[in-house]
């Protein structure tokens, strides 16, 4: 009745209840700007009603987001409405967030299973070629998982963990080295079998050596950053890039350096790592490959090289099988206990 007192026309009323259905004071004005013709006060009422408009919406977005929204428009330049609309962002960035971390998470998982759980045949493979390779002794095959700590893609500390805690206690030169080679002598064969059959394990005594072990390696200020190996392992790892056609963004100080911290978050390792490490640890790491099928049988890769072994003082080794990206422990029936 007010508003159709103010226009003086029904038609005229209905049309600004059309326009502004939300706010009786706009539709007032709407009536009046458009019943005296005023050019100037229908520009400066149209961008009222845009505003009203963009107030509704936000109001109809607190209200489908569940925060406790007033049942009408309120006062805009308000703080009680300035802090509903910023707990609606915050809860509404969170949502969006956990959705994306969720998907993220079984994206990951997906892609995990496909390339970490070798099916029967390739784990036989590798128990039967460390048969013919090592004479006299029979083999076991672990697949360890790849959880370890926070992270993920940890198939090689877990192998290197496990390895390195069956082998005779040595004494190293750094003081971080023996803190972590005396951590994994405390790791049982009792945590090892779990492994076998819980690959979902994350933070047992194995799963914090194979972490600790990682970020000694490639975390921040880690080994792989001294200044004496990057200036061993960068070079290679430009020249590795380089052979395979990779830009020169690929080959520069900055790349390896990005690279070596992707691999302390959640990549996987790769041989130049499994080099540097069995390097420093002053002991042998053989990989037996899977070969795929058609081809014939790749070569078992020592690092390093067995006629090497005198000059370095090397007496152990890791075992591992590895199918180009994830790696499996294998064990001899004669392990130390």
């Amino acid at each position: 009745m007010r508003l159709r007192q103010s226009c003086g026309h029904e038609a005229l009323a209905l049309q600004a209840l059309q326009c502004c259905p939300d706010d009786l004071a706009v539709a007032i004005d709407f009536c009046f700007a458009h019943r005296e013709n005023d050019d100037e006060r229908k520009q400066s009422l149209q961008i009222r009603i845009d505003n009203a408009k963009k107030e509704m919406s936000t109001l109809r977005l607190l209200r489908d987001s569940c925060v406790a929204a007033p049942t009408v428009r309120p006062d805009t330049s308000s703080q009680c409405w300035l802090d509903l609309l910023s707990k609606a962002k915050e809860d509404a960035t969170r949502e969006r967030n956990a959705r994306a971390t969720a998907l993220c998470k079984r994206r990951l998982a997906l892609r995990i299973a496909s390339v970490t759980q070798p099916v029967p045949s390739v784990l036989q493979e590798y128990r039967e070629r460390a048969v013919v390779n090592w004479a006299g002794s029979s083999w076991d095959v672990i697949d360890l998982g790849v959880l370890a700590g926070r992270h993920t893609n940890a198939c090689f500390w877990l192998c290197l963990a496990a390895g390195w805690s069956r082998c005779p206690a040595t004494q190293y030169g750094d003081a971080d080295l023996q803190r972590l080679h005396d951590l994994t002598k405390t790791i049982t064969l009792e945590e090892l079998e779990t492994r076998r059959t819980d690959r979902d394990v994350a933070v047992d005594q194995l799963g914090r050596a194979a972490d600790a072990l990682r970020q000694f390696f490639c975390g921040r200020d880690g080994y792989m950053f001294r200044n004496q190996i990057v200036a061993i392992y960068a070079p290679i790892f430009a020249a590795c890039h380089a052979v395979y056609g990779a830009s020169d963004r690929y080959t520069t100080l900055e790349s390896y350096k990005r690279w070596i911290g992707n691999v302390a978050r959640g990549e996987f390792a790769d041989e130049l790592i499994l080099a540097a490490v069995a390097k420093c640890l002053q002991l042998c790491i053989t990989t037996v490959p899977h070969t795929p099928f058609g081809n014939t049988a790749w070569a078992i890769a020592q690092h390093p090289m067995e006629e090497l072994w005198p000059s370095l003082g090397i007496t152990h080794e890791i075992v591992m099988g590895n199918n180009d990206v994830h790696y499996v422990w294998l064990t001899r029936d004669d392990m130390p206990p």
